[in-house]
């Protein structure tokens, strides 16, 4: 359905990152866990986002990717990616998502 609604919403840039962010949580799902479409959709949505300025889903995105890095054990780029979320939450005064960061970078330090 993911798929179909990035496909419907391609006219529509305001609602393209919000898909691309989705379809990367579902790509990095435990159960379903592909690296490559996951961070393909990340980064796309991250870069929508950052021309946008829309700094919730800049935050979404690095916590998505930091907590697939984790996932497949690149601890780097998981701790990199996690402190810029756990930054811009804090900026946002995001406290649920903020403490979601920093339990990611507990479990992937």
């Amino acid at each position: 359905m993911a798929e179909r609604a990035l496909a419907s919403a391609s006219g529509r840039i305001d609602l393209v990152p919000q898909v691309r962010h989705l379809l990367g949580d579902i790509a990095s799902r435990a159960d379903r866990l592909d690296p490559e479409q996951a961070e393909t959709h990340y980064r796309a949505a991250l870069a929508v986002a950052e021309s946008r300025g829309t700094r919730p889903l800049i935050a979404h995105c690095h916590l998505g990717l930091g907590t697939l890095y984790g996932r497949v054990d690149q601890r780097e780029p998981a701790a990199l990616h996690l402190a810029q979320a756990a930054k811009l939450y804090r900026d946002l005064d995001m406290r649920y998502w903020l403490d979601e960061a920093e339990t990611a970078r507990t479990m992937y330090a």
